[in-house]
């Protein structure tokens, strides 16, 4: 069974069901075992993240205290043809390669699709800057596309999700399809 398999397809919440940032703060506070309590749950076309409180907004602004940095991807429009070739399906695995040389953004993290060739865009500046800094110090982040379009199918531009791999001495993260 895949981790899509674990999720219930729902109808689309409205931006007053999301959470407001003092309830994200605390849905996002970890357990004893050092992990917040939440998981991925497919809404409509999306997947959200969702703890015991409620949904966390796709566009907070207080998720990377948690770990979690959520993205839409950038300049997809100069990369058309990768972002079409690619599966960004929601639950989808994404490949982030940092580029330090990038002469428009030192702190710069293309997407690849899992087994793309071609870049399909750029985590945005905002993320990047704080990703960069950990991808620099050597942690080990996990990227999954939680919207977007199958492989050689036009659609929305794809939203990433990216969090640390938890150590070796955490439970174990399951398999995304």
């Amino acid at each position: 069974m895949g981790l899509l398999d674990l999720f219930k397809k729902r109808d689309s919440p409205t931006v007053s069901t999301y959470l407001c940032s003092e309830a994200e703060a605390r849905a996002l506070q970890p357990g004893p075992d050092g992990l917040i309590e939440a998981r991925l749950e497919l809404i409509r076309d999306q997947l959200l993240v969702v703890t015991p409180l409620g949904w966390i907004n796709p566009r907070s602004r207080t998720a990377h205290r948690a770990g979690l940095y959520l993205s839409n991807l950038k300049g997809t429009a100069y990369h058309e043809a990768a972002v079409k070739a690619g599966r960004f399906t929601p639950g989808a695995n994404v490949r982030l390669v940092r580029e330090p040389n990038n002469p428009h953004d030192p702190n710069a993290i293309a997407v690849y699709a899992e087994g793309g060739r071609d870049r399909a865009g750029y985590v945005s500046a905002v993320r990047a800057k704080r990703l960069a800094k950990l991808m620099d110090a050597g942690h080990d982040l996990v990227g999954v596309s939680v919207r977007g379009a199958d492989a050689g199918v036009d659609g929305t531009v794809p939203r990433i999700l990216v969090c640390e791999r938890p150590s070796s001495n955490t439970s174990p993260v399951p398999a995304w399809p």
